[in-house]
């Protein structure tokens, strides 16, 4: 009877009713701490009640979750908003709202909107933000970005070199405006 039971145990596999798996809540997952820069965190005021608004909106969702009486397998959902929250509240602690000064703007400064061409006549429009704010589908560089470096303190008519991936480009410095970052 022993090696009956061993052969039929060896020969069929065990029903995985049988078999203790993992759960949602049972996992810890050891999520990353997300990576702050060390660079100054400037904002431009619109940047600054973005980034309020985003805790805020964060804080919601996790009270949200938490209040769900059955939240099986949300544990990781949770974490992850523990975790972006305490990032995002020490990005709004670490940060340095700009105002920007009186005109004239003879030289590009940190929440302008600068105008460039380059020397086939192509136009490019860049508004230097901070960190939090940077999205280049807007046309918004961080401060600390390569292009946003090379801009800053440029007067009109001045060149420099946009080091990318798709090959260097000379640019020329057309217009210094100051827009709001609000966009």
């Amino acid at each position: 009877m022993y090696c009956y039971i061993c052969f039929s145990i060896w020969r069929f596999p065990i029903s995985r009713a049988f078999v203790k798996e993992q759960d949602g809540d049972d996992l810890a997952e050891d999520l990353p701490e997300r990576i702050h820069s060390d660079a100054p965190n400037y904002i431009t005021p619109a940047g600054e009640r973005r980034l309020r608004l985003k805790l805020r909106l964060l804080g919601e969702s996790y009270e949200n979750l938490n209040r769900e009486k059955e939240h099986l397998g949300k544990k990781g959902d949770l974490q992850r908003l523990d975790r972006d929250i305490k990032y995002y509240q020490e990005r709004l602690h670490r940060a340095i709202p700009v105002e920007q000064t009186a005109a004239p703007y003879d030289r590009v400064l940190f929440g302008m909107s600068v105008s460039l061409q380059d020397s086939c006549g192509n136009e490019y429009e860049f508004t230097i933000v901070g960190e939090d704010e940077a999205d280049l589908n807007t046309g918004k560089i961080s401060w600390t970005s390569p292009l946003g470096q090379a801009l800053l303190q440029r007067e009109v008519g001045e060149t420099l070199v946009w080091i990318r991936p798709a090959g260097d480009l000379e640019l020329e410095v057309a217009e210094i405006n100051y827009r709001s970052a609000s966009n």
